[in-house]
C-alpha cells in the first residue's frame, strides 16, 4: 500500500512549493508584563547522508499548554500538524504525516540549538537547527 521512498524524494515531496520569506515585526507602545512565552520557534535544516548543503529548510513551532505540547512544521507555503508531541527532558518526539507515510521526528534541544532525525520507513534524515524565539 505504501511505497518506500528515498530521503531526497521525501523532502522534495514535502517541500515542493517556492519558499516564502518569514518576517515578523512588533511595535510595543508601553512596557508589557506577561508570563514567559509558551511558544518556541526553531529554524531547521534537513541534511542527507554524508552531510553537505541542506536539502531543505523548515520552521518548527512548538506550543506548551498546561497539559500537553502541540506543534506544526512550516515548509514553503504549507503547514503540517505534528501528532503525538512528547517532551522528555531535553528530547522532543513527534510524528507527522507525509506522502511517504508517517514520519518520526526526534530532536535533542540544548542551549546551542537542536539536533536529531526525521525518519520515514527506516530512512533517516539528519536535522539540525537553532531556536529563533
Amino acid at each position: 500500500m505504501f511505497q518506500l521512498i528515498a530521503p531526497i524524494t521525501l523532502v522534495a515531496t514535502l517541500l515542493s512549493a517556492p519558499r516564502l520569506p518569514l518576517a515578523v515585526t512588533h511595535t510595543i507602545a508601553a512596557p508589557v508584563t506577561a508570563r514567559p512565552s509558551s511558544v518556541e520557534i526553531y529554524q531547521l535544516s534537513l541534511v542527507g547522508r554524508g552531510g553537505g548543503a541542506a536539502l531543505q529548510n523548515l520552521v518548527l513551532v512548538i506550543q506548551a499548554d498546561e497539559n500537553a505540547y502541540t506543534g506544526f512544521v512550516l515548509s514553503n507555503a504549507r503547514s503540517t500538524q505534528l501528532d503525538s508531541v512528547v517532551v522528555h527532558g531535553e528530547v522532543l518526539h513527534a510524528a507527522l504525516p507525509t506522502t511517504g507515510g508517517r514520519a518520526e521526528l526526534t530532536l535533542t534541544i540544548s542551549a546551542g540549538g537542536v539536533q536529531g532525525t526525521l525518519t520515514v520507513h527506516g530512512n533517516a534524515i539528519a536535522v539540525s537547527g537553532e531556536r529563533t524565539l
